[in-house]
């Protein structure tokens, strides 16, 4: 099972900015985010181990006051970017992601996500033996309420206990 959307956000890699949207694939065990619209460069952080529950809360008071997760490892996840050399030679620059945290809060219209983290320093593609410095990553997007049942591909009842839960929490905040 897997879920796929593009939604209003951003990607910053070191503080700088990729990108207004953000595209999101989600797997049973993998999250990756990608700069939206992109056809001649890609800029990909993959994140595992990842879990679709991460992105939905049931519990209206954890929705409003939100919940994060922190993952460290030796190997969490990667960023790729480029092709760097001709297109389609598939030269990528690749670092190790060591660790990233997610905040998720809901909103009465929307799923607020930020995930920040670090990684390794990499290799340059290029030549192979040019050192690339670790990163910093930041990513923050929205899924809007009315693109929740569609993204999660959830059933109707599943789909109306979230949005009862969104309304609850809505009047509890």
């Amino acid at each position: 099972m897997s879920y796929a959307a593009e939604f209003e956000g951003r990607i910053l890699l070191d503080n700088i900015v990729h990108g207004t949207a953000v595209s999101a694939y989600l797997s049973e065990d993998e999250l990756v985010l990608s700069k939206a619209g992109s056809q001649l460069q890609k800029l990909n952080i993959f994140l595992r181990p990842f879990s679709p529950s991460m992105l939905l809360e049931h519990n209206p008071q954890r929705m409003t006051d939100g919940v994060f997760f922190e993952i460290k490892g030796t190997k969490v996840g990667s960023v790729t970017h480029g092709p760097l050399g001709h297109p389609g030679d598939g030269e990528f620059d690749f670092r190790d992601v060591t660790s990233y945290r997610l905040d998720m809060k809901c909103l009465s219209d929307r799923i607020n996500i930020e995930i920040g983290g670090a990684t390794t320093a990499g290799i340059s593609c290029l030549d192979g033996h040019t050192l690339l410095p670790p990163m910093q990553f930041s990513v923050r997007f929205d899924i809007p309420r009315q693109g929740i049942a569609e993204f999660f591909k959830l059933t109707d009842a599943a789909r109306d206990r979230l949005l009862m839960a969104f309304d609850l929490a809505a009047t509890e905040s």
